[in-house]
């Protein structure tokens, strides 16, 4: 059992291989509902250009797209198996040059500067070996009075403990947290959403 879950929690940050499909299919699945929740404090009709950064099995991709049909969504995944997957999920829209999608880490995207309207992360950011400095490329490559969220089942202390007894996370830091960190990097109008659920954390701030 002990093995299993060592496997699992390994996939959940690095998704490879046959297991890393499965799990990637199932987070496609299951944090769907949740994600459509975070998407909603955003007003994607003022938006033209996003970053999905782990983008995982591409769901989030063409939900942006469903949404707001003139999008134009870029995804980045440090995992091949990931890309694969959201390629594969994001066929049609990618062939429309709608979409595009590369294997690319937080810490090294090459994108130029001010490119997007809108960046996310979501359930991501925890695996991020630095996140002070994912969050300062973030900025750098948001253009002005561009928005970044971020959306983490954590919202408490309680639910990070929990979380990371199954999932291998890097960082694991609170609202409170998250929100004196994006102030240092002078992002402003944060504001913080908590789930019903009581788990899932949205926090949504301005370049």
């Amino acid at each position: 059992m002990m093995k299993i879950i060592k496997i699992l929690s390994q996939n959940a940050k690095y998704p490879k291989g046959i297991i890393g499909n499965f799990i990637l299919s199932a987070m496609n699945l299951g944090h769907n509902k949740t994600a459509l929740w975070a998407i909603s404090k955003i007003n994607l009709q003022d938006k033209k250009i996003v970053l999905d950064i782990g983008c995982g099995g591409g769901k989030n991709i063409s939900n942006f797209i469903n949404l707001n049909k003139n999008l134009i969504v870029f995804g980045i995944d440090c995992s091949k198996t990931s890309v694969e997957k959201s390629i594969k999920t994001n066929k049609n829209l990618i062939d429309e040059k709608r979409v595009f999608i590369s294997n690319q880490d937080v810490l090294s995207m090459d994108f130029e500067d001010e490119k997007f309207d809108l960046i996310t992360a979501f359930n991501t950011t925890y695996f991020w070996s630095d996140i002070k400095r994912g969050f300062e490329l973030v900025r750098r490559v948001l253009k002005p009075n561009g928005e970044f969220m971020i959306l983490n089942d954590g919202g408490s202390k309680q639910a990070l403990e929990k979380y990371s007894k199954t999932i291998n996370v890097e960082n694991m830091l609170l609202c409170d947290e998250y929100e004196n960190l994006l102030k240092k990097l002078h992002f402003k109008n944060i504001k913080i959403y908590k789930h019903k659920n009581e788990r899932t954390v949205c926090i949504v701030s301005t370049k």
